[in-house]
């Protein structure tokens, strides 16, 4: 456990309290600034360092101490780690962040949602859980810390979501008019079969959809193997099937990869298993025989 404190103060140098703090990156790590604007927040690392599966070095998180008074319309946020247990943080009239979603036609977007992040390495920040957009495409997310990227993943049923980036040299304003932002029409189909070595089909396999401006989807097959997208993009897709039969994880669990095309409704994806134990995906994934009909929406 690892405690941070120090003094909030706002732009002319006086203690400010009632600030609420977080440190992004832990869950459910909050604190309020007292009279005198001190403060004390106690939090855990995410992952304690060392050595991950390979051999791998642990990947290096980045914890934020975020504070802001939304009644003041202060903000600001400080990198901090667990060594530096003293930390002043000095509040700046706040950043908000506006724009538009669009169709490809260029009209709005009503039913788009927007999820933002802060930090330079995937911290959850959101201040409202999401924020809708209204009925012109419009969306406005104001009292955030001023000079922080940020990346915002916008998703809309019916289309392909897009994740955008700012970068912190541009959030060092009070507000911000981002581009319009289009979302691709998701009319495409996806479908096709899970199989094992010998062409058996698997039912109760997950498969899951991704894919650059792709809707994120999940599917899972029926007793005869067969998986159905009803709402992908035009362009590239990513498939990754994997089937659970006792519980296991990680690297014994069955799976398979296969890249696809919106449209595809032809789709073989093999799973093999030995003997009712996972053995390695072959090679041989994509295109289902032609003599196979495509399943059925």
């Amino acid at each position: 456990m690892v405690t941070t404190s120090g003094t909030v103060f706002d732009s002319l140098g006086a203690p400010v309290s009632g600030v609420q703090l977080s440190v992004f990156m832990v869950a459910g790590q909050e604190a309020r600034s007292e009279e005198d604007g001190k403060y004390s927040i106690s939090w855990r690392t995410r992952i304690a360092g060392g050595p991950v599966v390979g051999g791998a070095a642990a990947p290096a998180f980045q914890y934020l101490l975020v504070g802001r008074d939304l009644e003041r319309h202060l903000a600001a946020a400080v990198e901090i780690d667990e060594k530096e247990t003293n930390v002043d943080l000095h509040l700046q009239t706040p950043l908000t962040l506006s724009g538009t979603v669009r169709d490809p036609g260029g009209g709005p977007v009503t039913n788009a949602d927007i999820w933002l992040y802060i930090g330079r390495r995937g911290l959850v920040f959101i201040p409202q859980q999401n924020t809708p957009v209204d009925a012109q495409g419009a969306f406005s997310i104001s009292n955030l810390p001023p000079g922080q990227p940020y990346s915002f993943r916008v998703i809309a049923n019916g289309y392909g979501n897009t994740l955008q980036r700012v970068a912190a040299a541009d959030t060092q304003t009070t507000s911000l008019q981002l581009p319009p932002i289009t979302l691709p029409v998701a009319n495409q189909q996806l479908g096709g079969w899970v199989v094992d070595a010998k062409d058996r089909p698997v039912q109760g396999a997950q498969v899951n959809l991704s894919g650059t401006n792709q809707p994120d989807d999940i599917a899972l097959t029926d007793f005869k193997g067969h998986f159905f997208f009803k709402q992908v993009c035009e362009g590239p897709v990513s498939l990754f099937a994997y089937y659970n039969m006792d519980g296991s994880v990680g690297s014994e669990v069955p799976k398979a990869n296969v890249q696809a095309q919106g449209g595809d409704t032809n789709i073989l994806v093999k799973i093999v298993l030995t003997n009712g134990i996972p053995a390695a995906a072959p090679p041989l994934n994509g295109q289902a025989p032609a003599n196979r009909p495509p399943p059925a929406p």
